[in-house]
């Protein structure tokens, strides 16, 4: 059967750049989003699961396009195979002569269309944490569900210090003695914790 395990080394390493062309900018920054949102939303508890779609669909049609174009090259820059050569099994991406007849567009793409449907990632549209077998390693009974508690707690622990640091001040401002020194010591207490504050607070609104 014709297909990824008969293309030739040597044409796997030209290939790898038309892989790469598939994989546009847009669809790595789509992909980056998606899957930065769901396992966020996970950790903040929104979900039971990080919950992501990354579409394959897009990237098999410009990597078939894209093969299409480099088989058609290929076999137009090949001296034609001498009388007798066996055509059983004919690969195109791994043949290093064409056959005297010509081979059709239809050809070629059922030929491409073959090979990159034996590719895994591209048997769906889109790749899910269900559609990788990984959605009970999330279930409510796993260790991994407390991770967002952690996380919770870890958002939560700059202002548990901050109020514990503003506590420990006003009871120097009480007990102290010297209450002028105690004061002005208090003062650079607050506006250190409230610069603190401000800052966890734009990263927890970040994260």
């Amino acid at each position: 059967k014709q297909g990824a395990d008969s293309i030739n080394p040597l044409v796997v390493e030209q290939l790898k750049p038309l892989a790469a062309a598939a994989v546009t900018p847009e669809f790595l920054r789509t992909t980056t989003e998606s899957l930065i949102n769901g396992v966020f939303g996970w950790l903040r508890g929104e979900t039971v699961s990080p919950k992501f779609a990354i579409r394959t669909d897009v990237v098999k049609a410009n990597l078939q396009n894209n093969l299409v174009q480099y088989t058609k090259n290929r076999i137009a820059s090949l001296e034609v195979c001498q009388k007798g050569t066996s055509y059983d099994n004919f690969d195109p991406l791994a043949t290093p002569c064409r056959p005297p007849q010509s081979i059709s567009d239809a050809e070629i793409k059922k030929y491409v269309s073959d090979m990159i449907g034996q590719i895994p990632i591209f048997s769906k549209p889109e790749i899910t944490l269900e559609s990788l077998g990984a959605s009970e390693a999330f279930a409510v009974d796993k260790p991994i569900q407390k991770v967002p508690q952690a996380y919770s707690f870890a958002r939560a622990l700059p202002y548990i210090l901050i109020f514990i640091i503003i506590a420990c001040a006003i009871g120097l401002i009480v007990f102290s003695a010297r209450k002028k020194s105690s004061v002005r010591a208090v003062a650079h207490t607050f506006a250190w914790a409230g610069a603190m504050l401000v800052l966890f607070s734009a990263i927890t609104l970040i994260f």
